[in-house]
């Protein structure tokens, strides 16, 4: 008998209704007993989803141990047992029919996965981060049944959404923070976005050792200008970086996966391009004179072909004054050949203070390098 016989009764065709990650075909496995035996004990396990159904050792029941029953060799074992007063024929079984038990096991072999259940799977396979639109596909429900199951595991603290129909699933060791740290989920959120981007400016430098502190956003350059992104405690800033294609990038691990972050001679002239996101020039400055050691002078020249030319006349007199003149030669080449007016060190204000012959730059301001 299959599954689409027409005496299945009405139960059973209202569960596969409820079936749409199974198929009809499929068959219902739970640890359970339904029947009780002559001269053994009874087995009673919590019926779950995926465990064969055991009957016990040596029975002479239909089904025998440790097998399978689809849903249609169940209804007709139920036919079996109603029909013969709870005892089944040609059986030694003595109770072999319990109808509370039964229609017990059916709900708990048939329910659909839960939220927690979907989350509890990915994290075990090392995947901290899904889509609405898996979660729709994995629980079998409507997208606004699985977005309120999400609202509820949310409010617990199991998953928090940085964007729109984006999750993370949170740790227990990061719940105080609400979220992932950035660093372990902005690759997936620039994957899913389709966006070329890397993390850059103070962050980058923290990364290559150089932070004078840590920043309290983490910041990522993309193409376009986007509005920042914030996920409980964490706060993720986007910048826009024309040039991001030609950028030069590193890759770093992170307990989740890669990072890409902007090389340090990248990072130098965005720091200096983003004078104001990054603390002001006398921030910039000391960072500046913490990353000096990883500059090379030969990269450094050919970074400032992906920049306009005043981040590099700005870059070369604030390497000076971090006494790193022997880094900044292929630098002052290339500003020879390209600066074809004086650039202000801190743009916007008033064009007043020293000249720099050689960097040709109007030092407008005064600049402090903490130790």
């Amino acid at each position: 008998m299959g599954p689409s016989d027409q005496s299945v009764p009405r139960q059973f065709e209202m569960t596969y209704s409820n079936l749409p990650h199974l198929g009809q075909d499929a068959t219902i496995r739970s640890s359970t007993s339904l029947f009780t035996h002559r001269n053994s004990k009874q087995r009673r396990l919590p019926g779950r989803w995926g465990h064969s159904m055991r009957v016990t050792q040596d029975s002479p029941c239909p089904i025998g141990p440790a097998y399978s029953m689809s849903l249609a060799t169940l209804s007709a074992w139920r036919r079996a047992g109603e029909s013969s007063g709870g005892r089944a024929r040609g059986s030694s079984c003595r109770r072999p029919w319990n109808r509370k038990r039964y229609l017990a096991i059916v709900k708990a072999a048939t329910r659909s996965p839960t939220a927690a259940r979907l989350v509890d799977r990915l994290a075990g396979s090392g995947r901290y981060h899904f889509t609405t639109a898996d979660a729709v596909k994995a629980l079998g429900v409507s997208p606004a049944a699985a977005r309120a199951a999400l609202r509820r595991l949310a409010a617990k603290g199991g998953i928090a959404s940085p964007l729109r129909g984006f999750h993370v699933i949170v740790p227990p060791e990061y719940r105080r923070l609400g979220c992932l740290p950035a660093e372990q989920f902005v690759p997936q959120l620039m994957g899913h976005l389709g966006l070329a981007y890397y993390a850059g400016l103070l962050t980058a430098s923290q990364f290559q050792g150089a932070a004078h502190q840590r920043p309290q956003a983490f910041q990522v350059m993309v193409r376009k200008n986007r509005a920042p992104v914030e996920c409980g405690e964490v706060r993720v800033e986007f910048f826009a970086r024309k040039a991001i294609a030609r950028v030069r990038v590193v890759e770093v691990n992170t307990p989740r996966g890669v990072l890409r972050i902007s090389s340090p001679e990248a990072t130098a002239l965005d720091l200096v391009g983003y004078q104001g996101q990054a603390g002001g020039v006398d921030t910039v400055a000391t960072v500046l004179a913490e990353l000096v050691e990883r500059l090379d002078a030969e990269k450094l020249a050919a970074a400032a072909r992906t920049a306009p030319t005043p981040w590099a006349q700005r870059l070369g007199y604030l390497l000076d004054q971090a006494g790193a003149a022997d880094k900044t030669g292929g630098l002052a080449e290339w500003v020879r050949g390209h600066a074809t007016e004086c650039a202000q060190l801190i743009p916007g204000r008033r064009r007043v203070g020293e000249r720099s012959k050689r960097w040709r730059l109007v030092v407008n301001a005064k600049v402090e390098i903490e130790a």
